[in-house]
């Protein structure tokens, strides 16, 4: 809003790139700071969940135990799953030594019976299993469908090891979110130049990490013998395909206004999106199994700019028709050295000091007229 302000003010109150980059940077690192502090607090995805490698060893230990028996796809459709987690795991395995059949007893219900394993542990993994298979079921039937691993229950941890590295690297993306936002600001507003040079900054600070993921993606590749395209994909992105994102959807306005005005063949707006397009699919091939998100944001921008009064009720995302408030060069740079100063000095805020004089100890009558200030008044009576 301060940027759509200052640029409303006319062409002597413009910015200058430096100048805005500063002013951007001031406000931007305090806030980065408190976006990390909050993220520590919560969790993004079921994988996310599973932090401590002892967890993760003995999720993987359970599977090669028991996951033949359990986590076959046959037996992993969404309703199936989503039906355990409703009823409970321990309603589960109740069901599992009921419907036994005597002829194929299943290992984990011998196991539990003969204590070899905790009920309470084996009811922790499955639930953590089963959550992360509903969570992420779009990559489980990218498993299904493209790996010769699914065929076997007791290797789903393949999986669960890529999807363990793609939560990693969705917490980092995650944490780098206020910056994302910042470039989407940017080209929204046409400040190209300001864009350009937080988007070179930006791939500087996260080239070792992404460099990082991928060579962690590799020995996964290497490890298992199988690939997940989607999950490539992601990681290729390389935290900076957000940004790419953000250019071809900041042009999608201009271009439907000109497709309205029949100007479709000399739209440069459009032919800069187009381009956009074909340089973000370069190193972007998916798995064909669903849409990617890049795609479903692209259909939303493209819907909200040719049916800006669609009528009827806002959704949850509706925007704020808030009208900006112009401010000069000057102002604008000045709330950006001050921001952070309270609106209201601190010391006329403050309630007066009572007066120095002797505190009425607890009980003591009113009408007295003792004055003493000292311990033996005090312990009087």
């Amino acid at each position: 809003m301060a940027v759509r302000s200052v640029q409303d003010g006319g062409e002597e109150g413009q910015l200058d790139t430096e100048e805005l980059i500063d002013a951007l940077g001031r406000v931007l690192d305090p806030y980065q700071w408190l976006w990390l502090e909050h993220s520590r607090t919560m969790r993004i995805s079921a994988v996310d969940g599973i932090r401590k490698q002892t967890e993760w060893t003995e999720i993987n230990e359970f599977i090669q135990a028991y996951g033949r028996d359990l986590f076959h796809a046959s037996q992993l459709t969404l309703g199936n799953v989503r039906a355990i987690l409703h009823n409970g795991v321990d309603w589960f395995l109740d069901y599992l030594e009921e419907e036994q059949d005597p002829l194929h007893p299943i290992k984990l219900l011998e196991d539990l019976d003969r204590g070899v394993l905790m009920r309470e542990d084996a009811e922790w993994c499955l639930e953590q299993v089963y959550s992360v298979i509903v969570d992420r079921f779009d990559r489980f039937l990218e498993y299904n469908t493209t790996t010769t691993q699914s065929d076997y229950g007791e290797m789903i941890y393949c999986l669960l090891d890529f999807l363990r590295l793609e939560a990693l690297y969705d917490r980092d993306a995650w944490n780098l979110t206020p910056l994302v936002i910042v470039h989407e600001v940017l080209v929204r507003h046409g400040l190209l130049d300001a864009a350009e040079i937080r988007e070179a900054a930006f791939e500087i600070q996260t080239s070792e990490l992404a460099d990082r993921h991928l060579a962690d993606l590799r020995r996964l590749q290497q490890k298992y013998g199988m690939r997940m395209p989607t999950i490539t994909d992601h990681l290729k992105e390389r935290f900076v395909k957000p940004l790419a994102v953000n250019r071809i959807l900041a042009l999608v306005d201009q271009s439907v206004q000109d497709a309205r005005e029949g100007r479709q063949g000399e739209s440069e707006s459009f032919a800069l999106l187009r381009e956009e397009v074909d340089e973000y699919l370069e190193d972007s091939w998916g798995s064909g199994i669903d849409v990617p998100d890049w795609l479903r944001s692209l259909e939303r921008e493209v819907f909200a700019a040719a049916h800006p009064d669609d009528g009827g009720r806002p959704g949850m995302e509706a925007d704020l028709d808030v009208l900006p408030i112009r401010i000069s060069r000057e102002e604008f740079l000045q709330q950006a050295r001050v921001w952070k100063d309270p609106l209201v000095n601190e010391k006329s805020t403050r309630k007066p000091k009572p007066a120095p004089g002797r505190k009425r100890a607890r009980g003591e009558n009113h009408g007295s007229g003792d004055k003493s200030d000292g311990p033996d008044a005090s312990t009087q009576g």
